[in-house]
């Protein structure tokens, strides 16, 4: 039983984690355009959040 389990889990769960880091792979280049934009927007949003919060 346990190759079938085991061994075979590790493998699909291989296939599993490569695909993952593909799929994020091709997201980077879109990330990448919005990345300034989004570096710049959250310390303000940061900054009004804990203003109104009164921190």
């Amino acid at each position: 039983m346990e190759p079938f389990f085991v061994d075979l889990f590790r493998g699909v769960l291989v296939l599993f984690i490569l695909e993952m880091g593909m799929a994020a792979a091709r997201q980077l280049r879109r990330f990448g355009r919005v990345a300034g934009r989004m570096l710049a927007g959250v310390p303000l949003v940061h900054m009004f959040a804990r203003t109104w919060a009164g921190l």
